[in-house]
């Protein structure tokens, strides 16, 4: 995913999704801003580089100053 723009605070290689058996997965690359993951009850946590993560689904996903909603729809076959 590319997302242009200045003043977003997303290094070049900020972080690294992935969907492994039906569960969505976050690693920050050691980004410069850093990475959370904010659940459906608010909770935050703070992504350490290099660290992989299940991303409890739906949540937000902050990258630097650029926020994301996750979830996933299963497409029909």
């Amino acid at each position: 995913m590319d997302i242009p723009g200045t003043g977003t605070g997303l290094s070049d290689n900020h972080a690294h999704l992935e969907v492994l058996d039906g569960s969505l997965y976050l690693a920050d690359l050691g980004s410069a801003s850093g990475t959370r993951i904010i659940g459906l009850d608010g909770a935050i946590q703070q992504c350490a580089p290099s660290t992989r993560y299940r991303v409890p689904l739906p949540c937000t996903i902050e990258l630097g100053a650029v926020r994301l909603s996750a979830e996933l729809e299963r497409l029909p076959a």
